[in-house]
């Protein structure tokens, strides 16, 4: 029975058991983080979404080409290595993009206009309410 050859695994430190799955125990980041694997697949899935949606993100798009010569600050929430923020401090120069995560796996070297934070979002971020002129997150 295949059930029982899960039940027989061992489970790796840092996770339990929870219905056959192993689980982790980490209550901050439960994803697979600092892995080259995990790296990879992130990376993948930034160009994958930009290709699908043939823009970085449509209304973002819609937003700077509207509103061209203003400058927007912008956040990345859980931002992961940052390839959507790399892509878009590239992408709109005058603009300034924030990239926060709990993991600290940034890629370097960036653009000028490109800052990464180690950060816990739910434990708040420290900027003034209003900040931002809006905020990103997949």
């Amino acid at each position: 029975m295949i059930l029982s050859v899960f039940a027989r695994r061992a489970v790796p430190e840092g996770f339990k058991r929870l219905h056959t799955r192993r689980r982790s125990i980490n209550p901050k980041y439960i994803m697979p983080s600092e892995s080259e694997s995990e790296m990879d697949r992130l990376e993948v899935q930034h160009y994958a979404f930009r290709r699908r949606l043939r823009k970085r993100i449509p209304v973002l798009t819609e937003i700077f080409v509207i509103s061209t010569g203003h400058s927007f600050t912008v956040p990345h929430i859980r931002c992961g290595e940052g390839h959507w923020t790399v892509d878009m401090a590239r992408t709109f120069p005058n603009s300034t993009f924030y990239g926060t995560d709990i993991a600290e796996v940034f890629l370097d070297p960036v653009p000028p206009n490109c800052i990464f934070m180690n950060a816990n979002t739910l434990e708040g971020l420290p900027f003034e309410d209003s900040y931002f002129d809006f905020v990103y997150q997949r």
